[in-house]
């Protein structure tokens, strides 16, 4: 029993009123059953199997039996209302994921008032300690290793409580380190057995979805995977949906396709098991090792592959390869589904290319053009990056299905390839072929194209049809140094919203007509010779991010002979523009970032309608020449990040928004730093750097600001927060101070229980340290550490 859970269980039911029924979800230490006094409903069905394949309904049904001595009385019927109408009852209901199924927990009309439904989550790591220490933490001399397992494990229950057996008795770190590596090399059969239950009672098609995302597509682009899938006949949108609800995959933030690690050695156990000793017999292959003899050796069963139902995916990845491939390698290889090379193998020519791929991805593609009898009519994806190839397509190839096209860095490529027959694209990527000089009126009959990348491409103009693009979301023009100007024709994209101009270094106007793009949200003028920008930008409500970075002079002739200049006749503003902002900033109402930076902005360029932007939450103003900022930038209440970095003039700063991560390194003339008189927000963590501002270190003004903000912090109950200031002593109100110079770690006491002590506020524990990089400024870049609390990384 831990008391973490008696006490929170005791404030439950403190918390609820006799004639509510109440929902409380609590985060678990791990799986556990316990009695209370009075009733009491429990039950935990410990075959992994049964959780698996039984419904959660069935499962509620054997808690009820559980209670009643194996007689068994629907939930919902008069006999068991009367049952429990009269007693208070907890029932703690144990999920791997977060789904909440209603049928599953006692409803109100069921059990006694003040009863309460606890929906608890596992901690990830108790399990296992529990299992190897016999104890909730490991052993400190442990402390690195444990972590490691509970990585490993990922937070799998199952995985956790096998791992924490199979470590269980080991009593020195060199038996933990070879445990842990073989744990790490060879798929444990009982965790594995019960993985595949799952996938066992699925669908073909979503077993094909789940391998393909096993064995070739985990940490892939969901969008892309699902078009490429969709090609394939596999119905990924309700696949995909399906594999998510039963655990089996996840989409992360970055709308990226995962799994856990153990899931994908079942994929991968699956596929090596149709073959175990002919990699050229199985569906799917994604080893080095496997392809080299299947390619290279000539293993490849023909007869097998003709026979496949599925087709053939095949895949290299990752590795570095020095083999040479001939030139008919995959003329065995009929029904070739999707092909991978990461890494480029040595090859003078090839022959055949299977007309069944939905995906060639081939970074470095070796060759001039394709294979004279390779007829892609199926494919979905073209991805060749810094590929070789001069010659795509034949003109009158009809590539209906074709969607997304990469030739990034495609630098033997001289023009673009015909787009007539090919309708559907939906992205092109021509970033970093150089030698394309142009782009043609046909682009614009590409009514599905969404993203155009052509960004370091040599065009100096768009074409006019480029207005056609109605679909178009973003179009990225970094680095198109001889581009000019935009056509008018723009203000048709009605639906972009991105517009990427930085290092566009000729352009000095914008077109009127942008102005009609009523969806704008981004839109980055970084390095481009506007300094007065056209006033409908400060009106576009659309807008979230606007980048003016670098926009300033001075002009080429005269930055060409810059060195020569005497530092002593030129100052930060010589014979520079700047740029000119207007009073009003308050059409941006939607704005969330801002970014001036290296703009050359003086004293008051910065306007004090800037607290008009009520959304704002990052603002960029390093490398500028103002020594004080406006006071309005106190009302930005949304305002989290502001870098000042550089600003080499600056002398105070006013008060600011609290809880602000603030950047003001290298400020070296910075003097005083207002205090915040605002209240801390929610936010976990809060950082400050003000390295190499030496004056803010005179008259102990950094370390004041030191300790004012760790009140606050303190207070508003933080998670952690860093800072980083000059000086030359650890302030004498850290009672604890010893020289730890010869070692790398810091120990402290903390009192017992301080997790469970409301009035427990937190630790700070503070270094001296100074650099030695030959006086260059230093910022902090090779500063990390780690902070362990009973054994916990934090």
């Amino acid at each position: 029993m831990w008391a973490g859970w008696m006490s929170s269980f005791t404030i439950c039911f403190r918390l609820v009123s006799p004639g509510l029924f109440a929902f409380v979800g609590i985060c678990a230490r791990g799986w556990l059953g316990f009695g209370l006094e009075g009733t009491f409903l429990r039950a935990f069905i410990s075959s992994v199997k049964e959780m698996l394949v039984r419904s959660l309904e069935s499962s509620r049904d054997d808690i009820f039996a559980s209670y009643l001595s194996g007689k068994f009385l629907p939930p919902s019927s008069s006999s068991s209302r009367t049952l429990f109408s009269n007693s208070k009852v907890v029932a703690a209901l144990f999920f791997q994921s977060l789904g909440t199924p209603p049928s599953t927990c006692p409803r109100p009309a069921l059990v006694g008032a003040g009863s309460i439904s606890n929906l608890t989550t596992s901690h990830k790591s108790n399990a296992c300690s529990l299992k190897a220490f016999k104890s909730e933490t490991p052993a400190k001399e442990f402390f690195e290793l444990f972590e490691r397992v509970v990585e490993y494990a990922n937070g799998l229950p199952l995985a956790l409580e096998v791992f924490g057996s199979f470590l269980s008795g080991r009593s020195d770190e060199a038996q933990w380190r070879s445990a842990i590596e073989r744990l790490k090399k060879e798929y444990n059969k009982e965790i594995l057995d019960k993985l595949q239950i799952s996938f066992d009672g699925l669908e073909q098609s979503k077993k094909d979805i789940f391998l393909d995302i096993a064995c070739i597509f985990k940490e892939e682009d969901k969008d892309m995977v699902t078009k490429i899938l969709d090609g394939c006949g596999f119905f990924p949108d309700i696949g995909i949906y399906v594999l998510i609800k039963k655990s089996l995959i996840t989409i992360d933030e970055n709308n990226k396709l995962s799994m856990h690690e153990l899931l994908q050695k079942m994929g991968r156990k699956i596929v090596y098991q149709e073959s175990p000793n002919e990699a050229g017999k199985r569906c799917r292959l994604w080893e080095e090792k496997d392809t080299y003899y299947v390619l290279i050796k000539n293993t490849l069963i023909t007869l097998y592959i003709v026979k496949l139902i599925p087709l053939f995916p095949l895949v290299v990845i990752r590795k570095q390869n020095t083999w040479t491939l001939s030139a008919d390698a995959f003329l065995k290889i009929k029904r070739l589904r999707l092909l991978r090379f990461l890494n480029a193998p040595n090859s003078r020519d090839i022959k055949y290319l299977s007309n069944e791929l939905r995906l060639l991805e081939w970074h470095g593609y070796p060759f001039k053009s394709f294979p004279s009898s390779f007829q892609p009519e199926k494919l979905v994806a073209l991805l060749l990056p810094y590929s070789f190839i001069q010659k795509l397509w034949k003109p009158d190839m009809p590539l209906h299905k074709l969607k997304l096209v990469d030739l990034k860095c495609s630098r033997n490529l001289v023009k673009t390839p015909d787009f007539r027959m090919v309708p559907n694209i939906e992205s092109l990527v021509l970033e970093g072929c150089s030698n394309i000089k142009w782009i043609p009126e046909v682009v614009g009959e590409m009514e599905c194209l969404k993203k155009l990348h052509l960004d370091g491409t040599g065009i100096n103009e768009l074409p006019s049809s480029i207005g056609h693009l109605r679909s178009l979301v973003l179009l990225n023009l970094n680095d198109c140094c001889k581009l000019e100007n935009l056509p008018s024709s723009i203000g048709g994209c009605e639906f972009l919203t991105t517009l990427v101009l930085s290092g566009c270094s000729k352009l000095e106007n914008l077109p009127e007509n942008l102005q009609q793009i009523k969806s704008l949200e981004k839109l980055d003028l970084s390095g481009t010779a506007i300094t007065t920008p056209p006033s409908f930008i400060f009106h576009m409500k659309n807008l979230k991010f606007l980048s003016f970075r670098g926009c300033k002079g001075p002009p080429s002739r005269v930055r060409a002979y810059w060195p020569f200049i005497s530092s002593a006749k030129k100052s930060p503003s010589w014979n520079c523009t700047t740029l000119r902002l207007p009073a009003l900033l308050s059409g941006l109402s939607t704005l969330k970032e801002l970014n001036l930076s290296d703009c050359n902005l003086d004293e008051g360029a910065i306007p004090n309608d800037i607290c008009c932007l009520s959304l704002l939450e990052i603002l960029r103003l390093s490398d500028n020449n103002f020594t004080t900022l406006p006071a309005t930038l106190s009302q930005l209440s949304k305002l989290t990040r502001l870098f000042l970095t550089d600003c080499k003039r600056l002398k105070s700063l006013p008060e600011l928004p609290a809880g602000l991560d603030l950047w003001i390194d290298g400020c070296a003339s910075l003097e005083v730093v207002a205090q915040s008189t605002t209240a801390c927000p929610s936010r976990l963590s809060l950082y400050i750097c003000a390295f190499n501002c030496f004056k803010l270190a005179e008259g102990n003004n950094a370390v004041t600001m030191l300790k004012t903000r760790l009140k606050t912090v303190a207070n508003a109950r933080k998670k952690y927060y860093d800072i980083f200031i000059p000086g030359s002593e650890i302030p004498v109100w850290f009672s604890s101070q010893t020289d730890v110079s010869s070692k790398s770690i810091i120990e402290m006491q903390l009192p017992p229980n301080f997790l469970n002590d409301t009035q427990f506020l937190g630790f700070a524990f503070c270094c001296l340290f100074f650099s030695d990089f030959n006086n260059k400024p230093w910022r902090g870049e090779h500063i990390s550490y780690r902070t362990v609390i009973h054994g916990r990384n934090c």
